[in-house]
């Protein structure tokens, strides 16, 4: 088998997460902070995959707009390396 010099492992992103969060006119105006659920898949010990619940808090900046969305870096779910 020929190595291959020079080529670097082929990695893609993961998988974003969405999530639509209700707030009233007073938490838009002043910011708020709600807890939110999700799930992402996660490898077990014996190879299976199976769905884990993942609690956040999130910080909603105040001056936020109906529509707006808030990233959250590194929440998703993870991506592969070849």
């Amino acid at each position: 088998m020929l190595a291959q010099r020079g080529r670097s492992p082929f990695t893609s992103r993961g998988e974003d997460h969405h999530a639509k969060v209700l707030i009233d006119l007073a938490d838009a105006y002043a910011g708020a902070t709600r807890t939110i659920t999700l799930q992402r898949p996660e490898t077990g010990a014996d190879g299976r995959v199976a769905m884990h619940r993942h609690q956040l808090k999130v910080t909603i900046p105040r001056g936020v707009h109906a529509g707006q969305h808030i990233r959250l870096s590194g929440q998703g779910a993870p991506g592969a390396v070849r």
